[in-house]
């Protein structure tokens, strides 16, 4: 029977570009991944890797051979999560990462019950805006939203939902400052869900294909959806805020949705997650969770959008 241990070995090296780096990552020996990889290369009588004192490359051969690779690792994780959620009781530390604009009104709806779910374990939740490393920064699981998925061949994602951004006001300053078209958004005092107050260029499509822009400064910008709804409901200006943080207001009838006809690109909700060292039930456990939790609130919002 081949040893499996060689093929879990080139997918290691591989995966982090490297000897060293793979060392690093799994604390398995430099010199014993290197001479399970090139047994594995002579009993393949293939070259996988072109290696020297300068030079790392995976061969094309090698690529199709890590995809396969990561296949049976996948695979052989999956059984063991099966037996351990069926003896192991979900406990210890989880780090999550997720940005703000996820965080109200779904990581915070769907957090406490998978806590009270599950009593041993802790929950360690990082708010972070960029793009997180999940292998460098020790992050077990990623709450994102993108327009297109990444393609990580070391990770899986997990699909969630679509959540768009809308424009909203409080009817107190839709009265003071009528909006007709695109063009009357860039007179009004604005509110955004970005990293600065720099001039911004928001963009939308209508259902007829049409696109159109909208060019301003806004007033209010923050990271932190929360301040930037509190200010909206205030009647400070037209925010452009992601469906589900406006969902309650619009329902309502606090916020009313400015220009309906024009929306942004939707974008995927999903979980990023690393299968290097296998799912611990802690960590299935919050994954099924937020599958589950997430996805419910994220489809009640696209529901209030077509009401």
């Amino acid at each position: 029977m081949h040893d499996l241990n060689e093929l879990a070995h080139f997918a290691a090296v591989a995966q982090h570009g490297g000897f060293t780096a793979a060392s690093r990552a799994t604390g398995i020996p430099k010199s014993s991944l290197s001479k399970s990889v090139s047994r594995l290369e002579n009993r393949l009588q293939l070259k996988l890797l072109e290696r020297s004192t300068r030079r790392f490359r995976v061969t094309d051969v090698g690529r199709d051979f890590h995809e396969h690779c990561l296949a049976m690792l996948e695979s052989a994780e999956a059984a063991e999560a099966v037996a351990a959620r069926a003896t192991n009781e979900p406990a210890g530390n989880v780090r999550m990462s997720c940005p703000q604009g996820l965080l109200h009104e779904l990581a915070e709806q769907a957090l406490p019950g998978f806590l009270l779910r599950y009593p041993k374990v802790t929950l360690e939740l990082h708010v972070i805006n960029r793009r997180v490393d999940l292998i460098e920064e020790g992050i077990d699981v990623a709450m994102r939203a993108r327009e297109r998925i990444d393609d990580e061949r070391s990770m899986i994602a997990r699909p969630l939902g679509m959540s768009r951004l809308v424009l909203v006001a409080h009817p107190g300053f839709l009265e003071r400052h009528p909006v007709t078209c695109l063009e009357d958004i860039a007179r009004c005092p604005t509110i955004a869900l970005q990293a600065d107050a720099r001039p911004a260029e928001w963009h939308f499509t209508r259902e007829d294909g049409a696109t159109g822009s909208v060019v301003q400064r806004p007033r209010l910008v923050s990271g932190d959806s929360a301040p930037l709804l509190e200010a909206a409901l205030r009647g400070v200006g037209i925010a452009l805020l992601p469906s589900h943080v406006c969902r309650r207001p619009l329902s309502s009838g606090e916020l009313l949705e400015v220009l309906p006809e024009w929306s942004t690109p939707p974008a995927t909700v999903h979980l990023v997650y690393t299968t290097r060292k296998g799912l611990r039930p802690s960590v299935r456990a919050l994954v099924d969770h937020l599958v589950t939790e997430v996805s419910a609130l994220l489809a009640e919002s696209r529901r209030d959008d077509t009401h």
